[in-house]
């Protein structure tokens, strides 16, 4: 009804916990108003066709090399709507126990909310012409699945919920069966009325930042590390994805090096790394600032995020982080980007004390996400406090 399917119709074989989905393609619109949720429907198979297509088993006409949408006139012929109306209960999963077998079901997730990455956000981007992408993840463990919002969704330029609480959706695949998305009936279908369970939002808003500054606390550009380093004195670099083993590592193009970290073709159910810098001593100035640059390599989902904590001591998932607002690069989703994007001036000035910077990529199998991300020239700047 808000236009997030087009021209399918989700069935499965139980109303509380199916084992098994298929798809009808149809060359139907607005099928609201012919089909609700929960009916039952009787399909009459002699003459249509039955193919695996984008990841989903989906029923529809016969065509040369693909099964086609069954046309307006035969589906009248075929598709029987019964007299039973029914209520759906979504099938609770998780998204580490998400299978191929799931593909098509009505389900529902707990504990969810979008990245952080993605709060502020529209659903759909005014740039995106077809399906638009937004990062979720579970407060459990921290697994992560992408919300797929067709452009031609009604609820396409309304902001995405920031809150915590329960989603339900139909399971399926992307486009180019890459990897898992969860698609919606309405906004209603996203609960998320709770707290966050972080990370928080940094709240310096200091227009001064970083203007006239006169002392350096960081500049690190890499240029003085070997190719394929991944130990740089003071820095922390390390995977908490669960089997995750992969890291950053120093890379070289053109002379110029940084650091480098992709998720494709790893084999890693998820990837959670973490690029953090040695602490950096914010008592003795004012007005401080981070700047960096970022470039993307075949991007399909936006992995990185940047966060600071004034507590960390070691342990990652006991320190507090607040998410830093700076442009990380998006794009191309073939190739590599050819220059480096600008973060921006990032304000440190509310901060006091040590803090640390993180750079972390957020990625794997189970969220799709396999962007190449490089990342350059970081520096942090402030002014002398002569109190």
């Amino acid at each position: 009804q808000t236009g997030n399917f087009y021209k399918e119709i989700y069935l499965q074989d139980n109303l509380t916990n199916p084992k098994y989905t298929i798809k009808i393609a149809v060359d139907l619109t607005s099928t609201y108003t012919l089909y609700n949720l929960g009916d039952k429907l009787y399909i009459k198979l002699n003459g249509l066709a039955v193919n695996r297509s984008h990841g989903e088993m989906v029923i529809g006409s016969v065509d040369v090399a693909n099964v086609g949408n069954i046309t307006e006139n035969d589906a009248k012929k075929c598709i029987f709507r019964s007299c039973e109306k029914n209520e759906v209960t979504p099938k609770p999963i998780t998204i580490g126990n998400i299978n191929s077998s799931m593909v098509g079901m009505y389900v529902q997730l707990e504990n969810m909310q979008f990245n952080i990455i993605e709060v502020g956000k529209p659903f759909v981007s005014p740039s995106v012409s077809y399906d638009a992408y937004r990062v979720m993840e579970d407060c459990v463990n921290g697994d992560q699945i992408t919300l797929e919002t067709s452009a031609f969704a009604s609820f396409g330029d309304m902001i995405v919920p920031g809150g915590n609480g329960t989603l339900v959706g139909v399971l399926s695949r992307d486009y180019y069966d890459d990897f898992y998305v969860i698609k919606i009936n309405k906004v209603e279908d996203l609960q998320f009325n709770n707290q966050r369970c972080g990370p928080i939002m940094s709240t310096c808003n200091n227009i001064n930042a970083g203007l006239n500054s006169d002392v350096v606390l960081l500049d690190q550009n890499f240029e003085s590390f070997s190719t394929n380093v991944t130990s740089i004195p003071g820095w922390i670099n390390t995977n908490i994805g669960g089997s995750g083993s992969t890291i950053y590592a120093v890379k070289s193009y053109n002379g110029n090096k940084y650091m480098l970290y992709s998720a494709y073709n790893n084999n890693e159910a998820r990837s959670d790394v973490w690029l953090i810098t040695p602490a950096i001593d914010l008592d003795t100035t004012t007005d401080e600032a981070l700047t960096f640059q970022t470039l993307t390599g075949y991007n399909n989902g936006n992995p990185l995020g940047v966060y600071v904590s004034t507590n960390f001591s070691g342990d990652i998932k006991a320190a507090t982080w607040q998410y830093l607002d700076a442009t990380i690069a998006n794009g191309p989703s073939s190739g590599y980007q050819s220059v480096f994007t600008n973060s921006g001036t990032v304000d440190l000035s509310c901060l006091n004390g040590k803090v640390y910077i993180a750079f972390r990529y957020r990625g794997g199998a189970i969220s799709g996400i396999t962007t190449t991300m490089e990342i350059d020239n970081i520096k942090v700047v402030g002014k002398k406090n002569n109190l």
